[in-house]
């Protein structure tokens, strides 16, 4: 007897994120205070900032995996999912996914709600303008080059847009290296980079009209 089940990661990445940025706060909590800087060892700042990393890199693939696992379930013809929407909607977007749907994370959103005839998302406001600089801040991380940062430099790009948007780095309070990356990777970030994307993706379904897709069912605690 053949055993069938569709399977959904969007709601195992919204955990890890939030997961990973739960861990980075404790080891700031813990660790943050001048008593405790002496056990403050190499592999204690690097398992933290792994731990920060990671939470961005999570919170993207959860954003990205939200619009593909709706796009399949349409074409597919899913309904536990996707009932909301009409057939002349499930026919555009099922056509627009066969044809390959390729497209940035945002634009597959943005490319979903023109196709379903929804309000178009904004850019240029929250939470769509911060969901494109954790995307930007996870491809800086993946697609990382080396490059030299220093207190006499201007800092990236990226850190400018970045900066005042999360709490710095608790661990680094008082140290004087620049504030990219060092003051900028810590569980501020973290928070940041899974609220963001869990804000995003309920603002794009609520626009959908989609209440009951895998992640919004899932128990995380």
């Amino acid at each position: 007897m053949a055993i069938i089940q569709r399977n959904y990661f969007s709601d195992v990445y919204l955990w890890s994120a939030r997961n990973q940025a739960r861990i980075a706060a404790d080891i700031e909590k813990e660790y943050s205070s001048p008593s405790k800087e002496s056990l403050r060892t190499a592999e204690l700042e690097l398992q933290h900032q792994a731990y920060v990393i990671t939470a961005v890199t999570n919170s993207v693939a959860f954003m990205e995996c939200v619009v593909n696992e709706v796009l399949q379930d349409v074409t597919d013809d899913y309904k536990d999912h996707i009932g909301s929407l009409s057939k002349a909607t499930k026919l555009r977007l099922t056509g627009y996914w066969v044809a390959g749907g390729r497209a940035s994370i945002l634009d597959k959103y943005g490319q979903a709600l023109w196709l379903a005839r929804r309000k178009v998302i904004d850019r240029g406001v929250d939470p769509v303008q911060s969901a494109a600089l954790v995307v930007a801040l996870r491809n800086y991380f993946v697609h990382y080059k080396p490059e030299n940062v220093g207190t006499r430099l201007d800092p990236p790009k990226l850190a400018k847009k970045l900066r005042g948007r999360f709490a710095d780095n608790e661990l680094m309070t008082g140290d004087r290296r620049p504030w990219f990356p060092d003051h900028a990777i810590g569980a501020g970030c973290a928070i940041w980079a899974h609220e963001t994307a869990f804000a995003f993706v309920d603002h794009w379904a609520s626009l959908m009209r989609l209440t009951s897709l895998p992640y919004q069912t899932a128990e995380l605690n």
